[in-house]
């Protein structure tokens, strides 16, 4: 990859999903995903890991992914909105993956915490107290730990009882 910086990253994702053949992304998801970005090292990781989402096939259709912020206009389907949220926590997952900071793991449990809320409240699924409450202390011992590995672990198990709890 040629040296990332925040005037050229998105010249570069434009090239790359023509060279692969890939449909680009949404502008609102691309914007949203490298919002956070403050430094050149930033945008790579970030580009990076847009990449390696793509390529792993966590993230389908990118240029199909639904516009989140026409949610909030009511534009948006709810089926359409879980949609949007699930790419978005895929991608984080992946940037988790390759840094496994408690600022990715607070940003993918916001997007969980909002799909979980979204699912219930359309009645998709009913309450499991039994998963809610295992998946509540994997994310704290997520969260109250300093321990990379140990940190790394206790979200991993809390995505797979939240995947549990979805679908």
């Amino acid at each position: 990859m040629s040296n990332v910086t925040a005037q050229n990253y998105l010249e570069l994702y434009i090239n790359w999903c023509q060279k692969c053949s890939i449909p680009i992304a949404r502008q609102t998801f691309i914007i949203e995903w490298f919002l956070s970005c403050e430094t050149n090292q930033d945008f790579e990781i970030h580009l990076g890991a847009l990449y390696q989402a793509t390529e792993e096939g966590c993230i389908k259709n990118l240029d199909k992914i639904p516009d989140y912020s026409k949610f909030m206009t009511s534009k948006l389907s709810h089926n359409d909105l879980l949609v949007a949220l699930n790419a978005r926590l895929n991608v984080r997952l992946v940037l988790f993956e390759r840094i496994p900071s408690a600022t990715n793991m607070l940003l993918a449990y916001n997007l969980i915490e909002e799909i979980t809320l979204k699912t219930f409240a359309l009645g998709m699924r009913d309450f499991d107290d039994k998963h809610i409450e295992r998946f509540d202390k994997l994310k704290n011992l997520a969260l109250g730990t300093k321990f990379i590995a140990e940190r790394q672990l206790a979200f991993n198990r809390s995505v797979e009882v939240f995947r549990k709890l979805i679908t």
